[in-house]
Formats: C-alpha cells, sequence, structure tokens
C-alpha cells in the first residue's frame, strides 16, 4: 500500500467513530491517517494540529473550509464524508482512494507517461477543478503528491490548505508574506503573495501535467534552492521540452504569468480529450495499483476485545489476466473499501491482474491462464524481479514451490526495531529457493535458505548459507521457518523465534534511482560526498559511498535490504581510506523531482541529506 507508516507512539489509536491502522502522510495542516470505520468502511481521518485547534480563527476558518469541501462531489475529487469541527482536536474523513501519487509513479514506480493517458489526466483533472471551483474553493496545492492515480482515473486530493473564497481575507493569505504552497507547482501570484483566484490552480495543473510528461517541473534546473525555483516561477519562462507536440499549446495556456490569460474550468473541458477513460492507463501501471489496492483490504485493525461474529463465508479471490480485467479488479477493491460493512471479507478480492497460474470462476470451474516459464536453474541465483508478477495459490506438481509464495516480502519482526524480508524463488525441494533479510538499525543478515518440503499452501524452509552478515549477534532469524499463504498478498511466517505477517513488497529497484548521485551541503550546493546506487536483488545490490572531504577519500558498501517503502541499505562495510566512520542503515526515498533524500532508515539519528544526479 501506498505511503502507509506505522502509528507512532504520540499517535491516537482512533478518531471519531474510526479506528487508526496507519500514518498517511503529515503537512503543515495536520497528520492523515489510515483508519476505518465499525462497519468496515475505509477512510483517510485528517487531524490539525493541536496548536492549531488552539487559535480560535483557525477553527472558525477550518470548520468554513470543511463546510464548503462537502459541497464539492466530482467524480475526480476525494469527497468528505465525516468531520468533527467541534471537537477538542478537530478533524476531517474524506473516502479513501487506494491508488498511487502521480508523484510517486512518475519519479519512483514507472516515468513518464505516454500522451494517451497525460490527455486523459488533463480531461479529469479539469473536471475535478470544475467541481472545486464551483464550490467557491481554491485548492491552492495542486502538486502531483496531490494527485492519486487509480485504475478508473485520477483523483485530486488534500484540500488541507484551501480556502473557501469568501473567507474574511476576501481570498488573501492570512498572515503578510506567508507563502502557502508547494514551489515549483506554485503560481506566479502565488509566490508573490497576491490574492488568489481559481486562475492559481490551472497554473498548478500545467506544472504537473509537464512533471506527468517529462519527469520534472517546468522551472527545475539551474541554481537549486526553494527562492530560486520560485524566482523562475515568477519571471522566467517554462522549459516544456520533452512535452508531447500535442499537448503544447494546452500547456503554454495553462503556464500564462498573468492570471487573467489563463482558461478556466469551463475552457480546459473543452481543450482537453473529452473520450471515455477506458485503457488510460500502461498495463504494468494497472498491475501495480491492483497489488496496492488489494494491500489495504489486508491491513489489520489493531487488536482490540470484540464481541464473536459468526463465521464468514468465504469467496474465491479473482486472478485476472491482461489489461481490461485489471481495471476490473481495482475498480471492485475501490468499491469493497469504499462501501463494504462488517459482511466484507478483508480476504475477498485479492486478485491481482497480470498474474498467471490457474483461474477460478465463481461457479468452481477452472480456466487455464498463462504458464509461467521457469528459469531452469538452481543454486543460490536470487529470485528474477519479475517474481512478484506471479498469480497466488496455483498448486504445483509435487514438492514445487508454489506460485502463491513467489516473490518478495516484508514484515516487523516482533519484539524488536528491525524487520525480515524474504525474497522466494520458483524451484523444488532440495534447491536454494529463498533469500532471507534480517535488519535492524545497526545489523543485517542474510541468508540462503533451502526448500525442505514445499506444497500448495506450505513451504518449509532450512539453514543453507550466510553470505553477509553486520552484527550477526543481534539477528534474530532462524534457520527453520514455515510459510503458509494467508491470501494473495499475506504469508505468515512461524518459527521458533516466533510469528510474522509478511506483506508482499517490491522485487525490483525502480531505473529512476540507478546511478551516481552527488549530496548538497547546508545551502543547497553540491559537496563532496557521492552516491553510486547499483541495480540488482535484495541481498546482493550494493550502494557504494564516497567521502572525498579527507585527504584520503574514505569509502564504504552497503547492501540493499528492502523496497517497500524506497531503498533500504543495511550498516555499511569497514570504511577504506580516509577516517570516515561506518553507516547505520539507511532509507533513500525521491524527495522531489531529480532529487533524492537519504536518512536514517527509521528517521532517527544523524541529518537527512539531499542527493542530486552527478556530472
Amino acid at each position: 500500500m501506498e505511503g502507509l507508516g506505522r502509528l507512532s507512539p504520540d499517535d491516537p489509536t482512533t478518531i471519531g467513530p474510526y479506528t487508526l491502522l496507519g500514518r498517511l502522510g503529515s503537512g503543515g495542516m495536520g497528520r492523515v491517517f489510515l483508519a476505518r470505520s465499525e462497519g468496515g468502511r475505509t477512510v483517510a481521518v485528517k487531524l490539525v494540529h493541536a496548536e492549531l485547534a488552539r487559535e480560535s480563527e483557525f477553527r472558525v476558518r477550518f470548520a468554513r473550509e470543511v463546510a464548503a469541501a462537502r459541497a464539492v462531489s466530482g467524480e475526480w475529487t476525494a469527497p468528505v464524508i465525516d468531520a468533527d469541527t467541534e471537537a477538542e482536536v478537530p478533524w476531517v474523513a474524506t473516502a479513501y482512494i487506494p491508488g498511487m501519487s502521480l508523484q510517486d509513479l512518475v519519479a519512483r514506480e514507472f516515468g513518464p507517461l505516454p500522451e494517451h493517458t497525460l490527455r486523459a489526466l488533463a480531461n479529469r483533472l479539469a473536471h475535478a477543478l470544475h467541481s472545486v471551483h464551483g464550490a467557491g474553493l481554491v485548492h491552492r496545492d495542486l502538486k502531483p503528491s496531490n494527485i492519486l492515480v487509480t485504475a478508473d482515473g485520477p483523483r485530486v486530493i488534500d484540500f488541507g490548505i484551501a480556502r473557501a473564497l469568501d473567507t474574511m481575507t476576501g481570498g488573501q493569505l492570512t498572515q503578510t508574506g506567508a507563502v502557502l504552497g508547494s514551489p515549483g507547482f506554485m503560481s506566479p501570484e502565488q509566490v508573490r503573495g497576491e490574492r488568489l483566484t481559481p486562475a492559481s490552480d490551472v497554473f498548478s495543473l500545467g506544472c504537473g501535467l509537464v512533471f506527468a510528461a517529462t519527469g520534472r517541473g517546468p522551472f527545475e534546473g539551474g541554481e537549486s534552492g526553494a527562492h530560486a525555483l520560485m524566482f523562475r516561477v515568477a519571471f522566467e519562462e517554462p522549459d516544456l521540452e520533452g512535452v508531447p507536440e500535442g499537448l503544447l499549446d494546452l500547456v503554454r495556456e495553462c503556464l500564462r504569468k498573468e492570471p487573467g490569460e489563463r482558461p478556466d474550468a469551463e475552457r480546459l473541458l473543452e481543450l482537453t480529450n473529452p473520450d471515455p477513460l477506458g485503457g488510460w492507463l500502461p498495463e504494468p501501471v494497472l498491475s501495480l495499483l491492483a497489488r496496492h489496492a488489494s494491500a489495504v483490504l489486508a491491513t489489520e485493525v489493531p487488536t482490540r476485545p470484540k464481541a464473536p461474529e459468526p463465521p464468514r463465508k468465504k469467496r474465491t479471490a479473482l486472478i485476472a489476466t491482461g489489461a481490461a480485467l485489471a481495471v476490473c479488479a481495482a475498480a471492485a477493491l475501490t468499491y469493497v473499501l469504499n462501501t463494504a460493512g462488517d459482511d466484507s471479507d478483508p480476504t475477498n478480492a485479492k486478485g491481482r491482474p497480470g498474474g498467471v497460474g490457474v483461474t477460478q470462476s465463481p461457479t468452481g470451474s477452472k480456466s487455464p491462464s498463462a504458464k509461467p516459464s521457469k528459469s531452469g536453474s538452481k543454486g543460490t541465483e536470487s529470485p528474477s524481479p519479475s517474481a512478484s508478477e506471479s498469480g497466488g495459490g496455483g498448486a504445483p506438481g509435487g514438492g514445487e514451490v508454489a506460485e502463491g509464495f513467489v516473490g518478495g516480502w516484508e514484515g516487523e519482526l516482533p519484539g524488536t526495531d528491525g524487520i525480515v524480508r524474504i525474497d522466494i524463488g520458483r524451484g523444488g525441494e532440495g534447491d536454494t529457493v529463498a533469500t532471507s533479510v534480517d535488519l535492524g538499525n545497526d545489523w543485517m543478515c542474510v541468508r540462503k535458505s533451502v526448500a525442505v518440503s514445499a506444497d500448495a499452501s506450505t513451504l518449509e524452509l532450512n539453514g543453507g548459507d550466510v553470505p553477509l552478515q553486520r552484527n550477526p549477534a543481534k539477528c534474530e532469524f532462524p534457520t527453520e521457518m514455515s510459510l503458509t499463504i494467508g491470501s494473495a498478498d499475506v504469508l505468515n511466517l512461524k518459527s521458533s523465534a516466533g510469528s510474522v505477517r509478511l506483506s508482499r513488497a517490491g522485487t525490483a529497484i525502480a531505473p529512476s534511482y540507478v546511478g551516481k548521485w552527488q549530496a548538497l551541503d547546508m545551502e543547497g550546493n553540491r559537496n563532496k560526498i557521492w552516491f553510486t546506487i547499483e541495480a540488482g536483488a535484495v541481498g546482493t545490490a550494493k550502494i557504494t559511498v564516497v567521502d572525498k572531504r579527507y585527504e584520503t577519500p574514505c569509502t564504504t558498501t552497503q547492501v540493499l535490504a528492502s523496497l517497500d517503502k524506497g531503498l533500504v541499505y543495511g550498516p555499511s562495510s569497514k570504511p577504506t581510506g580516509g577516517d570516515c566512520g561506518a553507516r547505520g542503515s539507511e532509507r533513500i526515498t525521491p524527495y522531489a523531482a531529480g532529487k533524492l533524500l537519504v536518512e536514517d532508515w527509521r528517521g532517527l539519528g544523524s541529518e537527512p541529506a539531499e542527493l542530486v544526479r552527478a556530472g
């Protein structure tokens, strides 16, 4: 699931009638959580910051904003479904949209989108703005991270800094000199702190389309830093290189410096493609979105006492193949998330579009789908990156690893701050079929595991070699493990060390990470630390860090441990060269277009650093 983090000790467990499942993000107004109602509906709940809740002027404005947002009912927005603006700490709940942000899809997972997708994106965002502006709102922060991509179309989310046009300030900023928005996707008038109109959102839409088409914003490049970027927004012409010819006129119209020269939402609808949305995304993106949506259904509500329930009737999950069925699968998941009550089964609708194996129809008949090809190799090779595309549950021949096990899996180690990662490939009893990683802040152990026994629902693993160890005394991972299939995206692991619930995770490093990067100093200038990220599998792929601030350059290497949310690397090897010290476990995530952020993997310890492409 996209962007779901664990609840921290200072997070509540419930908000209003909703039980919190995890944190989706945070911003200037508050924290956003994934939550479920007692009836089983999944929602996104924004809880405002406590210090804002103490400001009477803010509470009045927030109540007015929520009332206005309730009037936004467009198909391409996330509707407000509940709120309590009188609570000690006010909150608002919107329908949860099981999709991936445009930011992550383009910068991390897929890259620039094809022209037919861009045309559909522009039209549906125009519809969204038509609904927002028709309700008397200006979004003010229409950026790629606030646009969710789903199988049946994009959705505009997070009206966190939107303001009703009829506020006491007449649409102006509430504090002199204050700037609300995201540099690079703000309008010139927003940069200058002037009164905002719906035309400001149209400018941001143009910036978002350039990002979707090229992977960068129209005003990036040159001197780095927010102030330099905002100067280019206000006074320089956009860089439209790479934007398809068929979209250039539309983008130029949206990016005019003067608000009155930009098209309004009505005109945007005339300028964009009105064709039906079917087939708007490439097939690999559809499969990815379906897996993310099904992961939401697998999220467990924190344990608490409750009355016994009657047994639930199990329903067969469908494993769809091809782009058309991928659309249906993800759309069905969206419907279940937003409409299911207590009679919904969280394991239902776990089909993984693009999968292979045997598809069971609701009537119980079986129809053949594409048969997976075997690698033909055994031994210590890491699972193929394509393994995650396998379907779940098909019964193999005797002693063969079932397709439902193949791929990458991750879970939290009980009683520690560590995680366990397992990559499982195809093979049979006696083969080395799994690479296991045990990771914490200062430890990492990699194990190659052998299949002792295998059938359609169970995989028993044992010992094998240990090609890498960092502080092995802390490693908890045992030599004997029993894995059972919980659903298409959940495995249950049992061992002498306890039980762990594993969720399906990525298996390949996105190309946008691979290559040489240079760190920035406190002033945003390139310094003398280089990071080289290599492609490869978990447990073997490396990142090399060369620090040239010393008389003799200092070099460390770290091994890839996780692909679940960004890249996580374990503790480094002993440094060679200068005396720079070893590095602890670190996480690397997309930060802004063309940039990465490297930080302690749990967000503790040393300050994070920005990385830009070296060159």
